[in-house]
C-alpha cells in the first residue's frame, strides 16, 4: 500500500483556515498593487468553498441510495447545470442555444459515459455511485468548457464574417462550403484546453484523476492507467460535443435554401 499516512490523517477546519491565509495574502497584494482582483479572488474562494463543502454532504447522502434511479437523477441535474453554464459564457447567445447545447452535451456524454462505465472502466453494478458519478462529472465538466469556447468562436465568426459569407453564397457557394472553415475554427477553439492539457500531462503536472488515486493509496502504475483512460474519454467527449454544437448551430443559422436565418443573425450582430 502506498502513502498509508494519507488514509489516517484527518483534515480539520483549522487546516482549511491555514490554507486561507495564502488567499488573504494574495488579496492583500492585489489591493496594494491596485490590481482590483481582491474581490473576485475572495468571492471565488468563498463560493467554491461553500459549493464543495455542500457537495461533500450531498454526495454522502446520495451514496447511501446506490440504485440506478439515483444515478439518472444526479446525471440529469449535472446535465442541466452543465448546459446552463455553457450557454452563459458566449457573449452573444441566440434563440435556441440551450437546446443546441443540451442535445450536444447529452449525446456526447451518453456515448462516452456509457463506453466508460461498461467497457473502459467497467463497474459492478454499472451505476455504482461512488465510482460512476465522479467519472461522469469529469466528462461533463470538460464538455461544458469545450461547448462554451466553441459556441463563442462560432457566433463571433458568423457575426464578423457576415458580408464575406453572403458574398460567397451569392457567388454560388453552398452553405456547407461557406461554413466549413468557421466550424473547423470553432471546434479547434473548443478542443484547445483539453489538447493542451494532454500535451503536458505527466510532464508539467500530475493530472487530477491520477493525483486522487495516489492520495487514496493506490499504486502509481494503476493510477496512471485510470488517468490515461479518463483523458481519452474526455478528449472524445469534448470533440463530439463541439462537433454537435457546431453543426446544430449551423443548421439554426442557415436555411435549406442556403440563405442566412436573418432573425437569428440579427441577434448576434
Amino acid at each position: 500500500m502506498y502513502y498509508v499516512f494519507m488514509e489516517t490523517f484527518d483534515l480539520q477546519l483549522s487546516h482549511i483556515l491555514i490554507s486561507l491565509l495564502l488567499i488573504i495574502l494574495c488579496a492583500g497584494i492585489s489591493l496594494f498593487l491596485g490590481l482590483k482582483l481582491e474581490k473576485k479572488i475572495l468571492l471565488a474562494v468563498i463560493r467554491s468553498t461553500i459549493q464543495v463543502a455542500a457537495l461533500g454532504y450531498i454526495l454522502r447522502f446520495i451514496f447511501k441510495h446506490n440504485v440506478s434511479p439515483t444515478f439518472f437523477a444526479v446525471f440529469a441535474v449535472m446535465l442541466f447545470t452543465a448546459t446552463w453554464t455553457s450557454i452563459k459564457r458566449p457573449k452573444k447567445p441566440y434563440t435556441g442555444i440551450f437546446s443546441v447545447s443540451f442535445i450536444s452535451i447529452f449525446l456526447a456524454s451518453a456515448i462516452t459515459g456509457s463506453y466508460t462505465l461498461f467497457l473502459s472502466i467497467p463497474q459492478n453494478p454499472w451505476y455504482d455511485l461512488p465510482q460512476a458519478i465522479p467519472l461522469v462529472g469529469m466528462i461533463l465538466g470538460n464538455s461544458l468548457t469545450g461547448v462554451s469556447l466553441c459556441l463563442d468562436r462560432f457566433i463571433s465568426d458568423i457575426a464578423l464574417k457576415k458580408e464575406y459569407i453572403e458574398d460567397q453564397l451569392a457567388m454560388g457557394a453552398t452553405r456547407f462550403e461557406v461554413i466549413r472553415p468557421i466550424i473547423s475554427d470553432a471546434i479547434g477553439s473548443g478542443m484547445t484546453p483539453i489538447l493542451n492539457a494532454m500535451m503536458v500531462s505527466g510532464l508539467v503536472s500530475i493530472p487530477g484523476m491520477m493525483t486522487g488515486q495516489i492520495l487514496a493509496g493506490n499504486s502509481p502504475i494503476l493510477a496512471s492507467k485510470y488517468q490515461i483512460i479518463i483523458l481519452i474519454m474526455i478528449c472524445a467527449t469534448v470533440f463530439l460535443t463541439c462537433v454537435g454544437v457546431s453543426y446544430l448551430s449551423f443548421f439554426k443559422f442557415f436555411e435549406k435554401s442556403h440563405r442566412f436565418n436573418e432573425k437569428l443573425l440579427q441577434e448576434v450582430i
